[in-house]
């Protein structure tokens, strides 16, 4: 009886796990392309979170003095508060940068990770 129990219990992670991956698939991989060579999402949209994510990325490595205070903005100031500022998934990205893939592979492994933690 236990026995049966447990092949259940196996069976329906083996479900999940399945989904899970065919989410990934389609979602992901399939836009990403199998060798990581297109960047998914809109030219303006993707270009506009890269520009913060790397931003905040070289914030926290010390590069710019400002994490508010962003470049692209000025002379206004403190204009990131107004827009999408990353602060929960910037460390992803830092990590990946840290880890010395470029920008733009930092941003499809951001996605990747957020994909798959959602």
């Amino acid at each position: 009886m236990n026995l049966q129990r447990l092949a259940q219990k196996y069976q329906a992670y083996a479900i999940l796990g399945l989904v899970f991956a065919l989410g990934m698939w389609l979602i992901i991989w399939r836009p990403i392309g199998y060798r990581f060579s297109i960047i998914p999402g809109l030219y303006g949209d993707t270009r506009l979170v890269n520009y913060f994510l790397e931003h905040v990325y070289r914030w926290m490595s010390g590069l710019e003095p400002s994490f508010w205070n962003i470049g692209m903005y000025y002379p206004f100031p403190l204009t990131l508060a107004f827009s999408e500022n990353m602060l929960g998934s910037a460390p992803f990205y830092a990590l990946l940068r840290w880890a010395g893939l470029n920008r733009e592979s930092a941003l499809q492994g951001w996605m990747i990770i957020g994909h798959a933690l959602n």
